[in-house]
């Protein structure tokens, strides 16, 4: 699978590509390279919105994982309300995201500013 082309694009509220993405669009792409066609969840610029728009699909659409699986998705709590979400890769040991004021990147998982806030892995029951 091809993400190279992703890495470096810039994080805009509601992007869904291919110029900007927001970390759920930039899932929604990254699943779809690989087969998986995630629902497009909307994410209102409200940090409190979003983060009941992703519980409610969390608990419909998906299924929790005791460990990661490659291409499931992984969820943080950045701070209270905000949630994020990225893809884990293949090695299962690092994910492709976005967060807003960065780009595109591929980090660890196991990195101790992502370990504490952690909220677990998700595979897609759609």
């Amino acid at each position: 699978m091809n993400i190279m082309n992703l890495i470096g694009k810039p994080f805009k509220y509601g992007g869904r590509g291919p110029a900007e993405y927001d970390c759920w669009g930039l899932c929604i792409e990254v699943c779809k390279r690989v087969g998986i066609v995630l629902p497009d969840i909307n994410t209102p610029d409200s940090a409190t919105l979003r983060k009941v728009a992703f519980l409610t699909a969390k608990d419909e659409l998906f299924k929790p994982l005791e460990r990661p699986k490659p291409f499931c998705l992984v969820v943080f709590e950045i701070r209270p309300n905000i949630w994020h979400a990225g893809v884990v890769l293949e090695d299962c040991w690092r994910f492709i995201h976005i967060a807003r004021k960065r780009m595109v990147v591929i980090e660890r998982i196991d990195n101790v500013q992502w370990q504490r806030k952690f909220k677990g892995y998700y595979e897609y029951a759609g």
